[in-house]
């Protein structure tokens, strides 16, 4: 639908649209995919800056993480420093130390990451099961944990 025509250059301006669909998910992902198959980190760093979707799920676990740190009177910028944040969780949990090796390896990085999650969800009061969510989801299930009135 033309909305107003420029006379000077007989350009056309249309009524901007705004898909929800296309804006948070096809767009970012396209390009992460394209910037990963020419092996530009630029393009693929400022696609993740720029991919509201992808942005809002690092800022609420690590939102989560601050306050579930803070929760157990730890620091709660701890949560922003990776090897810091799994030392902290193992201590959280009671877990030993020489777990932090599993946790450094790609795909082993699971199987110590769900103990981990099991013992957190024993610690709020929930199901066994849903330290399954918290493994493969950690922003949507953190957060559920935080934001949770019967936490500690």
């Amino acid at each position: 639908m033309n909305l107003v025509t420029n006379f000077s250059g007989g350009e056309t301006f249309e009524r901007p649209s705004f898909n929800i669909i296309t804006e948070l998910f096809i767009y970012p992902f396209d390009n992460i995919i394209f910037s990963l198959k020419s092996f530009n980190i630029t393009m693929f760093l400022t696609s993740i800056l720029y991919s509201k979707l992808i942005l809002s799920t690092f800022i609420i676990f690590y939102y989560s993480s601050y306050v579930l740190f803070v929760n157990h009177n730890k620091k709660g910028l701890y949560a922003l420093i990776p090897i810091k944040k799994d030392l902290i969780f193992l201590e959280i949990t009671k877990k030993p130390l020489w777990w932090l090796i599993l946790l450094l390896i790609p795909f082993i990085r699971i199987v110590p990451k769900y103990l981990i999650n099991v013992e957190l969800s024993k610690l709020y009061q929930k199901k066994n099961s849903y330290s399954y969510g918290m493994t493969l989801m950690p922003w949507l299930f953190y957060g559920m944990v935080i934001l949770n009135d019967k936490t500690k």
